[in-house]
């Protein structure tokens, strides 16, 4: 050029979407010559090689758009220079939202403020649609007040100290028209606003014009906040809180770094419910919970030290065992201890040895037959003759008192001048090393109608001869039989004994029971 011309074509050029520039003939050539003078396809031949321009790094791509807000569209223009620029935001028709740039029916997904949650949004509804820091996929911010991760309750888990805080971690707002400020959480998680950062433009609505931010937390390409390591997702920057959720949401390139409990082994239940699994995320991605189901309680065994109804006791039910306890009614009662019942283990059953077998029953007030009835069938008003009565054979009888046995049976009548009735038994035959010990049981007092038991003796006979008597003065007697009682007694004579009731008591109707035993 000549005159040492600079001459720069600003005129107005058409702009192609393929990014290239074309000026038709006639355009306006403006140099440093106060005049304008068409140029024709020669002259621009003719012109110096022109300089270069050097766009800023915040620049835009022309032709791109970008949501100003839920309901209005930024464009990005051509300047002077050729470089992008946001223009005016252009609201949408009504009825129409903007999604990606675009406005339009979204009908698929209807959120209002932006954060991806909303009626019939993929993440979900949202709680608030006109806060983009309250909806299900944040941390419950502390010291707000709100209910940030629509969880029906706010501020849960905070510590009482973040009450009043004046911002909540994550929320951004204009400082002025030109620099933005974000609330950070301090050391106790509450939240505290960060000195403005100066937006290189307009700040509008919390975010700085000319900041390239496709998921609304501020930060991206040419963004104040700085950069963005996955702007399809608002949760996920540098310096956010990291969830446990199998996602790196503080963009540190480390995934769930802050629970490291996650994938030790963990135990469900207590006893036999107890199940084992493994620690995972919770739900809200807070912490971590034990992926194992308790099993389902049982009936309680005794004896196996299982807790089979899972209520931290195996032995719940059962705490009896080894305690004292009583098998059958009456005279067949007897003492022994609970032990796990052989048939049943759900239950307990009494362990006792040495039960008796009921005897005859008598007027006594006694279940002596063991059939949990007590002087049944008329034994208070008639006396039944024992089994020893048929064989009433005096001295030559048979029916032997054996060491170590017992007899029992009931008299009826008085004895008089002759026998109404009673019981003969043989000890055996005579010698010199002959000895024996016989004892004498009958009840005392009153029998089961008030009436007053007889007293029973014993006559004991070597042979034919009477060698002496056992008088029942008490309720237990005893004697001992040996020596040959002055010659009375020869080798090979039959020893024998006779129970009665002496002539001067008054025998009751019922008559009177007696158990002999020889030791």
């Amino acid at each position: 050029m000549s005159n040492g011309r600079v001459r720069l074509i600003l005129a107005a050029c058409t702009f192609h979407l393929l990014g290239a520039w074309g000026c038709a003939e006639g355009e306006t050539i403006i140099g440093d010559s106060s005049q304008a003078e068409l140029a024709d396809e020669g002259d621009v031949e003719e012109l110096d090689e022109l300089p270069e321009v050097d766009c800023s790094e915040q620049s835009c791509v022309i032709g791109s758009a970008i949501c100003g807000g839920n309901s209005s569209v930024v464009s990005c223009v051509p300047d002077m220079l050729g470089c992008g620029v946001l223009g005016v935001p252009v609201p949408c028709d009504a009825g129409q939202t903007c999604k990606d740039g675009v406005c339009g029916v979204h009908q698929s997904c209807i959120d209002k403020d932006g954060d991806r949650y909303g009626e019939h949004c993929a993440l979900g509804p949202d709680c608030d649609d006109e806060d983009t820091g309250i909806n299900p996929g944040v941390v419950d911010m502390c010291g707000d007040g709100v209910d940030n991760d629509c969880s029906g309750d706010a501020d849960e888990g905070c510590a009482e100290q973040c009450a009043g805080q004046p911002c909540v971690p994550g929320q951004k707002r204009c400082a002025t028209t030109t620099s933005v400020e974000e609330c950070v959480a301090d050391v106790l998680g509450c939240g505290v606003w960060n000195p403005a950062v100066p937006c290189g433009g307009a700040c509008v609505e919390g975010l700085c014009a000319g900041c390239v931010d496709g998921d609304g937390d501020g930060r991206g390409e040419g963004c104040a906040l700085g950069s963005d390591c996955d702007d399809g997702d608002p949760l996920r920057y540098s310096g956010a809180t990291e969830s446990c959720d199998n996602i790196d949401n503080d963009c540190d390139t480390l995934v769930d770094e802050d629970f490291d409990t996650l994938g030790q082994s963990c135990t469900s239940g207590v006893g036999a419910c107890q199940r084992s699994g493994q620690l995972q995320c919770n739900s809200s991605g807070t912490g971590t919970r034990c992926s194992a189901t308790a099993g389902s309680p049982g009936v309680e065994h005794c004896g196996d030290a299982i807790d089979s109804d899972c209520d931290g006791n195996p032995s719940n039910g059962f705490e009896a065992i080894g305690q004292p306890c009583q098998s059958g009614t009456g005279a067949c009662a007897v003492s022994g201890q609970y032990v796990c019942d052989p048939l049943d283990s759900t239950q307990l059953s009494c362990q006792a040895s040495g039960q008796p077998v009921g005897s005859r029953e008598i007027c006594d007030g006694v279940d002596n037959d063991c059939d949990t009835q007590v002087d049944e069938e008329g034994v208070c008003f008639a006396c039944f003759d024992d089994e020893w009565e048929p064989q009433n054979t005096g001295s030559s009888t048979t029916i032997s008192l054996d060491p170590g046995q017992s007899r029992s049976g009931v008299l009826c009548g008085t004895l008089g001048s002759t026998p109404a009735d009673g019981d003969w038994f043989f000890l055996g035959t005579w010698s010199t090393s002959f000895s024996t010990i016989i004892e004498l049981s009958q009840p005392w007092g009153a029998n089961g109608v008030g009436q007053t038991w007889a007293d029973v003796d014993v006559d004991f006979f070597c042979g034919s001869g009477w060698l002496t008597a056992m008088h029942a003065g008490a309720a237990n007697d005893s004697i001992t039989i040996s020596g040959n009682y002055g010659g009375l007694c020869s080798n090979g004579a039959r020893v024998t004994m006779r129970a009665y009731v002496l002539s001067s008591i008054t025998q009751p109707s019922s008559g009177t029971p007696y158990t002999l035993t020889r030791r």
